[in-house]
């Protein structure tokens, strides 16, 4: 199957009728693919029936439909498609939130080891502590978590084949929440050289309890903000 192939398998799967099948731009004609499947992901598993290992995929993406459902299902009964997948709020504990930033800290130093990229693991062993806040950390401007982003933004390109099926799907991992490293996360098996452990569990972990975080000069601060 080609990508043109698989893109028309997956206009017809959603019932994206307004979307012209002989369009080239594959990708991003599939911004939002993800939200067809709302609320409980019905059918999500025939997306990834084409793609080589397509299951690992499938039962990654079926997380998101099982922690928005409730969510997606109030928004549907008022009358609201939602344009992202935003989970509900965790009653998490400062000290469970800590925990959870202390495993990112970790396993992304971890990974800057495995790539071999000093720079972003004296970064991270400089972070000394994981503060909660209660303001919007999302703007904030970092040096360190710029570089951070893009140690890893340059090691899911340099680990893709851009002839792949999934390839196509870019926009649409992206377009669930518009967060670059969730969508990292999800499209993880296809990355060539990795390493054994899954060094953003952690952060989908944050994500999924409704929380952001960002990386500082010494602290990673995190925020439901």
């Amino acid at each position: 199957m080609t990508q043109k192939d698989y893109f028309k398998f997956l206009v017809k799967l959603a019932e994206l009728d307004h979307i012209e099948t002989e369009s080239e731009d594959y990708s991003d004609n599939l911004f939002g693919l993800f939200q067809c499947f709302m609320p409980n992901g019905k059918n999500i598993d025939q997306v990834f029936e084409p793609i080589p290992n397509g299951k690992l995929y499938a039962d990654r993406i079926r997380q998101i439909y099982t922690i928005t459902e409730s969510e997606v299902t109030k928004k549907f009964e008022d009358g609201i498609a939602p344009a992202y997948f935003i989970p509900p709020k965790a009653n998490c504990t400062e000290t469970e939130l800590i925990k959870i930033g202390n495993e990112i800290i970790e396993k992304f130093k971890l990974f800057a080891s495995h790539i071999e990229n000093t720079e972003v693991v004296d970064i991270l062993n400089s972070i000394k502590n994981v503060k909660i806040v209660d303001t919007d950390i999302r703007d904030i401007d970092s040096h360190n978590h710029l570089l951070i982003e893009e140690a890893i933004s340059d090691w899911t390109y340099d680990n893709t084949d851009e002839e792949d099926l999934i390839e196509i799907l870019s926009e649409a991992y992206y377009s669930i929440a518009c967060n670059y490293w969730l969508s990292y996360y999800f499209q993880y098996p296809r990355y060539a050289d990795k390493p054994e452990f899954d060094f953003l569990e952690p952060y989908f972990n944050l994500w999924k309890a409704g929380y952001y975080c960002r990386f500082d000069s010494s602290d990673l601060l995190i925020s439901n903000k």
